[in-house]
């Protein structure tokens, strides 16, 4: 699909939360950091909450090269993708390594338990904060919709409509600690 849609830019409260809606609704995510070798290095992960602001939770090991990455720098990339439905989004901030064990406790759920056996308790488990700054999402009409605006687009010489792209700022929403 080509980026045929034109970006508009919105800070208001139904664009996070529809961006926070989708990511919520696909839960995996590639999450992209820059290595100490300057190549970028992408991991799919399990989002384990998205916040009213946009900030994004996941929880990783303390040995992980994400956790090693993050050290080096902070800088993120969250992508999220269900091509079934046309939905897209993207989230950029900051990640943190936190090991609040308190939040590890509100997070915590059985599918965890694979990869922690010990447990919220466990020495290796460690969360990820990313501090959203900014996110992009795309939402394109999918199924019957989205073939009758592409045979209407081919028919009449134009690009189909590629759907609604929203650049939405999330830092005025984000909560900061």
């Amino acid at each position: 699909m080509a980026d045929t849609a034109h970006a508009t830019r919105h800070d208001d409260a139904e664009s996070v939360d529809k961006l926070r809606e989708m990511i919520t609704d696909i839960r995996i995510a590639m999450v992209t950091t820059e290595g100490r070798d300057g190549a970028m290095h992408s991991r799919p992960m399990h989002l384990q909450e998205a916040e009213s602001g946009g900030d994004l939770w996941f929880a990783t090991s303390m040995s992980s090269a994400l956790v090693q990455e993050l050290r080096e720098d902070a800088r993120m990339l969250v992508t999220f993708a269900e091509p079934g439905s046309n939905r897209y989004a993207v989230v950029r901030g900051e990640g943190r390594v936190e090991r609040d064990m308190e939040k590890i406790q509100e997070l915590w759920n059985p599918s965890l338990q694979t990869w922690f056996p010990n447990g919220p308790t466990d020495p290796d488990l460690t969360l990820i904060h990313v501090k959203a700054k900014e996110g992009d999402y795309w939402d394109a009409p999918s199924g019957p919709a989205r073939l009758v605006k592409f045979v209407a687009g081919f028919l009449g010489g134009s690009r189909p409509d590629g759907g609604e792209r929203v650049k939405v700022d999330l830092g005025a929403h984000t909560q900061r600690s």
